[in-house]
């Protein structure tokens, strides 16, 4: 499994765990007593928590979301998601509604957005349904973590990587890793002209593999 992959498996463990918190106290502040106390606990989340009811509309929002929208928690109660955000993003994030209240189930969302900072943030979240005791959707929630520093390391290497192929295609030389497993990680274009074919055909695969390609064999 990739650093990439093993990444986003915790972001999802993370971002389930925040639900099912949140699915619990939604349920515990039913009752007009709990309300404060439910409040203060999102409050004091560290990631963006909104609540909507079926309909759209804003019916809870924690100050960390209210904040990085450069509002109040009150401005935003009772609104739509276009008083928000551009077209753009409401149209994305609409699309993601309908498709939670025609299926029933959660939904992944990764979104960019710009900060009352002038900052381009990247989130990813779920969007996940509350219902009634009649089973009718009564709202919906969504819990977001802020990925940017995650997707600005990746896009930092992929460039390194792409810098890496360029100066190692122009070197006089066949050049060539494997890990140990025996798989072609990396090779030049000298290395794979030499071989007889393109790089995506012989990166991920063994020596004997390669053969295979070469001979025209279903590897």
């Amino acid at each position: 499994m990739s650093k990439t992959e093993e990444r986003l498996r915790a972001e999802n463990a993370a971002l389930k765990r925040q639900i099912v918190e949140l699915q619990g106290r939604v349920k515990a502040a039913a009752s007009r007593e709990n309300e404060s106390l439910y409040t203060t606990i999102l409050d004091n989340l560290p990631t963006p928590v909104s609540l909507k009811e079926a309909d759209g509309r804003y019916l809870f929002v924690n100050k960390v979301f209210a904040e990085r929208r450069g509002m109040t928690v009150n401005q935003i109660k009772g609104k739509t998601s276009s008083f928000l955000w551009p077209n753009e993003t409401t149209e994305h994030f609409e699309t993601r509604d309908e498709e939670l209240r025609q299926t029933g189930q959660s939904v992944e969302v990764e979104t960019e957005s710009l900060g009352i900072d002038g900052v381009l943030r990247i989130y990813r979240g779920i969007k996940f349904p509350i219902f009634h005791a009649d089973g009718k959707l009564a709202a919906i929630g969504s819990v977001h973590i802020d990925i940017t520093e995650r997707k600005r390391a990746e896009h930092g290497a992929a460039e390194k990587t792409v810098l890496l192929q360029a100066i190692l295609d122009a070197a006089p030389a066949t050049i060539a890793f494997r890990n140990l497993k025996n798989q072609f990680v990396f090779m030049n274009e000298q290395m794979a002209t030499l071989i007889g074919g393109q790089l995506e055909d012989f990166v991920g695969k063994t020596s004997t593999e390669i053969r295979g390609v070469i001979a025209g064999e279903t590897v």
